[in-house]
């Protein structure tokens, strides 16, 4: 999973995120159509590739895989509209990328998306950006069967955006998972020395 498109599309990121985190799926469906259709209609690239962006988030969410696939194709068309793609975009896209090769199985794929993904966020200084992205390496890391490196994902996440996200499914799956093997669910307080994401 990665992080809805907060940044592109605030306002209509943080109701879909909301809705996705209600369970209110069919609800968050309808509006990612219309905020598509409408995108569609000013027919700006740029407004169409944010559209897209952002649906795609909410669809790994959703784990309709299959339209991620059909909305990443139709993304990397329109990639090209950038004279110089902010780092937090090629951050996003490579992240979406990876978590659906996570899906089909792809870990060498994922992997080497994920670390485009990091490059890239490193290079736009957000930390938010940093640390959602950091929580996409813990559930890399909790594929790979390294629940250590994914609790201190989480953690690294912790520290970038300033709160513990329990109800983000992704932090759910790794704290249960670090339950499970007894190491320890990841701290639900903001770490006063943080990693460094390179050391994940």
């Amino acid at each position: 999973l990665v992080p809805i498109n907060l940044r592109l599309h605030p306002k209509q990121g943080l109701a879909l995120q909301m809705l996705v985190r209600l369970g209110r799926r069919e609800e968050a469906i309808e509006r990612v159509e219309t905020m598509v259709g409408d995108a569609r209609t000013s027919g700006v690239a740029r407004t169409i590739l944010s559209a897209q962006l952002t649906a795609a988030s909410v669809e790994i969410w959703l784990g309709d895989f299959p339209s991620v696939g059909s909305r990443l194709a139709e993304i990397d068309e329109l990639r090209g509209t950038w004279h110089a793609e902010p780092g937090q975009i090629s951050s996003l896209i490579d992240s979406l990328h990876g978590a659906v090769a996570i899906h089909r199985g792809d870990l060498d794929a994922a992997e080497a998306r994920l670390r485009s993904a990091v490059d890239s966020a490193i290079r736009s200084q957000d930390q938010p950006v940093v640390g959602a992205l950091a929580i996409s390496v813990g559930t890399y890391a909790l594929a790979r069967g390294d629940v250590a490196t994914a609790v201190r994902a989480v953690d690294f996440a912790t520290s970038m955006i300033g709160a513990y996200d329990a109800s983000h499914p992704e932090v759910v799956a790794i704290a249960a998972a670090a339950r499970e093997r007894g190491i320890g669910r990841p701290s639900t307080e903001v770490p006063e020395r943080p990693l460094e994401i390179a050391e994940l």
